[in-house]
């Protein structure tokens, strides 16, 4: 089974136009040319515009305040690290996703409790000449600062999977992937008070 919440492939892949020599792996928000790109859907359902960012702290393992380090390399979540191929596309049903490691230095935990530093996975990515992009996805670089919904590692993931993120930027912090955008000063607090409501529950 796909471990990064994966449930729909797209069924069409686009082979970029432009030449130029591809490293090992490399970000989709990096010149991908030469790749073929897949796209995954991982389901979540319309999402109201009035959402309340609350919502994501139940289903969350970890709630955390983070710098995002470095990204690492993209690679293969399959047990033997390298693709599964049936025909030209990858095998995802038989468990093969992209992810691209992200390494967080953490600034507060505000659900769970854990080390100064975690490693995410975020879903998309390019290995060689396999590219994926996911719809519903993050999309964190380097030196972002953000509030991440984590999970439990996948199985062949060693890295927590987000559920969701918001990025700051300024005074706002804006949800990925939909741009929903909440100043900070008012994100915080939810998020907290959520966090103390769901241990109390938990204690019950």
């Amino acid at each position: 089974t796909a471990v990064l919440s994966v449930v729909a492939v797209a069924s069409v892949i686009t082979n970029l136009t432009d030449t130029e020599e591809q490293p090992p792996a490399t970000l989709l928000n990096e010149d991908t040319s030469g790749v073929k790109m897949i796209g995954m859907t991982s389901y979540r359902g319309p999402l109201p515009d009035d959402l309340d960012p609350s919502i994501w702290v139940e289903p969350s393992e970890i709630v955390a305040r983070v710098t995002i380090e470095k990204v690492d390399a993209s690679r293969w979540s399959t047990e033997n690290g390298e693709a599964s191929v049936l025909g030209e596309a990858p095998a995802f049903m038989v468990g093969g996703v992209i992810y691209t490691p992200l390494r967080a230095k953490v600034k507060e935990y505000i659900k769970g409790t854990g080390p100064d530093e975690l490693t995410l996975a975020q879903e998309g990515g390019v290995v060689g000449d396999i590219g994926m992009i996911s719809e519903f996805g993050s999309d964190l670089s380097a030196g972002d600062e953000a509030i991440v919904f984590l999970r439990t590692p996948g199985r062949n993931v060693d890295a927590w999977g987000i559920n969701n993120a918001y990025v700051f930027d300024g005074a706002l912090a804006r949800s990925e992937p939909d741009d929903r955008q909440l100043p900070v000063a008012e994100l915080l607090p939810m998020l907290r008070e959520a966090a103390i409501a769901d241990a109390d529950k938990t204690v019950d």
